[in-house]
Protein backbone atom coordinates (compact mmCIF):
# COMPACT_ATOMS: atom_id res chain seq x y z
CA UNK A 1 0.00 0.00 0.00
CA UNK A 2 1.56 3.37 -0.99
CA UNK A 3 2.45 5.80 1.77
CA UNK A 4 -0.03 8.66 2.08
CA UNK A 5 1.31 12.00 0.89
CA UNK A 6 -0.06 15.02 2.73
CA UNK A 7 1.40 17.47 0.21
CA UNK A 8 1.86 16.68 -3.46
CA UNK A 9 5.35 16.73 -4.97
CA UNK A 10 5.17 20.39 -6.05
CA UNK A 11 3.88 21.48 -2.64
CA UNK A 12 6.61 19.48 -0.92
CA UNK A 13 9.26 21.09 -3.12
CA UNK A 14 7.91 24.54 -2.32
CA UNK A 15 7.83 23.81 1.42
CA UNK A 16 11.38 22.45 1.40
CA UNK A 17 12.77 25.38 -0.59
CA UNK A 18 13.78 28.83 0.68
CA UNK A 19 11.13 31.56 0.32
CA UNK A 20 10.95 33.20 -3.08
CA UNK A 21 11.00 36.93 -2.34
CA UNK A 22 9.91 39.78 -4.55
CA UNK A 23 11.92 43.00 -4.30
CA UNK A 24 9.82 44.44 -1.47
CA UNK A 25 9.98 41.22 0.56
CA UNK A 26 13.73 40.93 -0.04
CA UNK A 27 14.25 44.42 1.33
CA UNK A 28 11.99 43.66 4.32
CA UNK A 29 13.49 40.34 5.40
CA UNK A 30 17.10 41.27 4.64
CA UNK A 31 17.03 44.43 6.75
CA UNK A 32 18.89 43.50 9.93
CA UNK A 33 19.21 44.96 13.43
CA UNK A 34 22.55 46.18 14.71
CA UNK A 35 23.20 43.05 16.76
CA UNK A 36 23.00 40.88 13.63
CA UNK A 37 25.31 43.15 11.64
CA UNK A 38 27.81 43.00 14.52
CA UNK A 39 27.80 39.21 14.33
CA UNK A 40 28.37 39.42 10.57
CA UNK A 41 31.32 41.75 11.11
CA UNK A 42 32.94 39.11 13.33
CA UNK A 43 32.73 36.39 10.65
CA UNK A 44 35.90 35.77 8.69
CA UNK A 45 34.89 34.71 5.17
CA UNK A 46 32.53 36.30 2.62
CA UNK A 47 30.70 32.97 2.25
CA UNK A 48 30.01 32.71 5.98
CA UNK A 49 28.80 36.30 6.09
CA UNK A 50 26.33 35.85 3.24
CA UNK A 51 25.18 32.39 4.36
CA UNK A 52 24.55 33.66 7.88
CA UNK A 53 22.41 36.52 6.58
CA UNK A 54 20.56 34.13 4.27
CA UNK A 55 19.71 31.97 7.29
CA UNK A 56 18.48 35.01 9.21
CA UNK A 57 16.30 36.33 6.40
CA UNK A 58 14.79 32.97 5.55
CA UNK A 59 14.17 32.21 9.21
CA UNK A 60 12.37 35.52 9.69
CA UNK A 61 10.11 34.69 6.76
CA UNK A 62 9.43 30.99 7.38
CA UNK A 63 10.70 30.09 10.88
CA UNK A 64 12.76 27.42 9.14
CA UNK A 65 16.42 26.85 8.28
CA UNK A 66 17.77 25.87 4.88
CA UNK A 67 21.29 24.42 4.74
CA UNK A 68 23.18 25.39 1.55
CA UNK A 69 19.93 26.42 -0.11
CA UNK A 70 19.37 29.89 -1.51
CA UNK A 71 17.81 31.95 -4.25
CA UNK A 72 20.38 33.52 -6.65
CA UNK A 73 18.83 36.98 -6.39
CA UNK A 74 19.15 36.85 -2.61
CA UNK A 75 22.87 36.09 -2.79
CA UNK A 76 23.41 38.98 -5.22
CA UNK A 77 21.41 41.34 -3.00
CA UNK A 78 23.29 40.45 0.20
CA UNK A 79 26.68 40.46 -1.50
CA UNK A 80 26.00 43.95 -2.84
CA UNK A 81 24.87 45.16 0.60
CA UNK A 82 28.15 43.89 2.08
CA UNK A 83 30.31 45.19 -0.77
CA UNK A 84 31.27 41.64 -1.79
CA UNK A 85 31.57 40.31 -5.33
CA UNK A 86 28.95 37.52 -5.79
CA UNK A 87 31.55 35.39 -7.59
CA UNK A 88 33.55 34.87 -4.39
CA UNK A 89 30.55 33.32 -2.58
CA UNK A 90 30.72 29.50 -2.57
CA UNK A 91 27.67 28.03 -0.84
CA UNK A 92 29.04 24.49 -1.23
CA UNK A 93 31.93 25.33 1.13
CA UNK A 94 29.63 26.46 3.94
CA UNK A 95 30.54 24.00 6.71
CA UNK A 96 27.89 22.04 8.57
CA UNK A 97 29.50 22.85 11.92
CA UNK A 98 29.39 26.57 11.10
CA UNK A 99 25.77 26.21 10.00
CA UNK A 100 24.89 24.58 13.34
CA UNK A 101 26.57 27.37 15.27
CA UNK A 102 24.77 30.02 13.21
CA UNK A 103 21.42 28.28 13.79
CA UNK A 104 21.89 28.47 17.55
CA UNK A 105 22.83 32.14 17.37
CA UNK A 106 19.70 32.95 15.36
CA UNK A 107 17.38 30.92 17.60
CA UNK A 108 18.78 32.62 20.70
CA UNK A 109 18.55 36.07 19.15
CA UNK A 110 14.88 35.69 18.17
CA UNK A 111 13.87 33.78 21.31
CA UNK A 112 13.01 30.53 19.52
CA UNK A 113 13.87 26.98 20.51
CA UNK A 114 14.71 23.85 18.59
CA UNK A 115 12.02 21.37 17.60
CA UNK A 116 13.00 19.04 20.45
CA UNK A 117 11.34 16.05 22.14
CA UNK A 118 9.15 18.29 24.30
CA UNK A 119 7.89 20.13 21.23
CA UNK A 120 7.15 16.81 19.53
CA UNK A 121 5.10 15.64 22.52
CA UNK A 122 3.01 18.82 22.52
CA UNK A 123 2.53 18.69 18.75
CA UNK A 124 1.41 15.05 18.90
CA UNK A 125 -1.32 16.08 21.35
CA UNK A 126 -2.48 18.88 19.08
CA UNK A 127 -2.45 16.65 16.01
CA UNK A 128 -4.40 13.94 17.86
CA UNK A 129 -7.18 16.37 18.78
CA UNK A 130 -7.40 17.64 15.19
CA UNK A 131 -7.49 14.10 13.79
CA UNK A 132 -10.40 13.30 16.13
CA UNK A 133 -12.22 16.32 14.67
CA UNK A 134 -11.82 14.78 11.19
CA UNK A 135 -9.77 17.67 9.79
CA UNK A 136 -8.06 16.98 6.48
CA UNK A 137 -4.36 16.01 6.78
CA UNK A 138 -3.19 19.01 4.75
CA UNK A 139 -5.16 21.37 6.98
CA UNK A 140 -3.68 19.72 10.08
CA UNK A 141 -0.19 20.05 8.60
CA UNK A 142 -0.43 23.80 8.05
CA UNK A 143 -2.21 24.34 11.38
CA UNK A 144 0.81 22.75 13.05
CA UNK A 145 3.23 24.95 11.11
CA UNK A 146 1.31 28.04 12.30
CA UNK A 147 1.12 26.72 15.85
CA UNK A 148 4.87 26.13 16.04
CA UNK A 149 5.56 29.64 14.80
CA UNK A 150 3.18 31.15 17.35
CA UNK A 151 4.81 29.10 20.14
CA UNK A 152 8.27 30.28 19.00
CA UNK A 153 9.46 26.83 18.03
CA UNK A 154 11.56 26.30 14.92
CA UNK A 155 9.55 24.62 12.13
CA UNK A 156 11.14 21.31 11.04
CA UNK A 157 11.17 19.77 7.58
CA UNK A 158 8.25 18.28 5.69
CA UNK A 159 9.07 14.62 6.28
CA UNK A 160 9.25 14.93 10.06
CA UNK A 161 6.02 16.91 10.31
CA UNK A 162 4.13 14.69 7.87
CA UNK A 163 5.28 11.54 9.68
CA UNK A 164 3.89 12.94 12.95
CA UNK A 165 0.54 13.68 11.31
CA UNK A 166 0.31 10.25 9.67
CA UNK A 167 1.36 8.58 12.92
CA UNK A 168 -1.62 10.11 14.73
CA UNK A 169 -4.01 9.31 11.88
CA UNK A 170 -2.89 5.67 12.02
CA UNK A 171 -3.27 5.59 15.81
CA UNK A 172 -6.78 7.05 15.56
CA UNK A 173 -7.85 4.45 12.97
CA UNK A 174 -6.45 1.65 15.12
CA UNK A 175 -8.41 2.94 18.11
CA UNK A 176 -11.64 2.97 16.07
CA UNK A 177 -11.01 -0.59 14.84
CA UNK A 178 -10.24 -1.78 18.37
CA UNK A 179 -13.46 -0.21 19.70
CA UNK A 180 -15.49 -1.75 16.89
CA UNK A 181 -14.01 -5.18 17.50
CA UNK A 182 -14.78 -4.86 21.22
CA UNK A 183 -18.39 -3.72 20.89
CA UNK A 184 -19.91 -4.73 17.57
CA UNK A 185 -21.94 -7.95 17.46
CA UNK A 186 -22.01 -10.54 14.69
CA UNK A 187 -25.47 -9.36 13.64
CA UNK A 188 -24.15 -5.80 13.56
CA UNK A 189 -21.29 -6.88 11.31
CA UNK A 190 -23.77 -8.55 8.96
CA UNK A 191 -25.89 -5.40 8.78
CA UNK A 192 -22.81 -3.35 7.89
CA UNK A 193 -21.81 -5.88 5.23
CA UNK A 194 -25.32 -5.65 3.75
CA UNK A 195 -24.83 -1.91 3.22
CA UNK A 196 -21.95 -2.68 0.86
CA UNK A 197 -24.08 -4.89 -1.38
CA UNK A 198 -25.43 -3.53 -4.66
CA UNK A 199 -29.16 -3.05 -4.99
CA UNK A 200 -31.23 -2.48 -8.16
CA UNK A 201 -32.57 1.09 -8.12
CA UNK A 202 -33.92 1.20 -11.67
CA UNK A 203 -35.38 -2.00 -13.08
CA UNK A 204 -35.53 -0.59 -16.62
CA UNK A 205 -31.90 0.49 -16.91
CA UNK A 206 -30.74 -2.14 -14.44
CA UNK A 207 -28.91 0.55 -12.46
CA UNK A 208 -27.19 -0.78 -9.35
CA UNK A 209 -26.04 1.21 -6.33
CA UNK A 210 -24.54 0.29 -3.02
CA UNK A 211 -27.22 0.18 -0.30
CA UNK A 212 -25.10 2.59 1.76
CA UNK A 213 -25.55 5.33 -0.86
CA UNK A 214 -29.35 4.92 -0.70
CA UNK A 215 -29.29 6.24 2.85
CA UNK A 216 -28.35 9.73 1.60
CA UNK A 217 -31.20 12.22 1.80
CA UNK A 218 -31.02 15.64 0.14
CA UNK A 219 -32.46 18.39 2.41
CA UNK A 220 -34.28 20.15 -0.43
Amino acid sequence: MPRMQILNSLEQQEFESPPLFNSAERKKFFEFPLAITEIVASLTTPTNKVCFLLLVGYFRASKRFFFRQSQPNDIAYLAASLGIEPEVISISTYAKETYGRHRRLILDFYGFREFDNLAQTLIRQQISSMVCCQLKPKLIFFHIVDLLSSQKVQVPGYHLLSSLVMEQIKAYKQTIIKNLEAHITESGKQLLDDLLERAVVDAVSQTHRYRLTLLKKFPQ
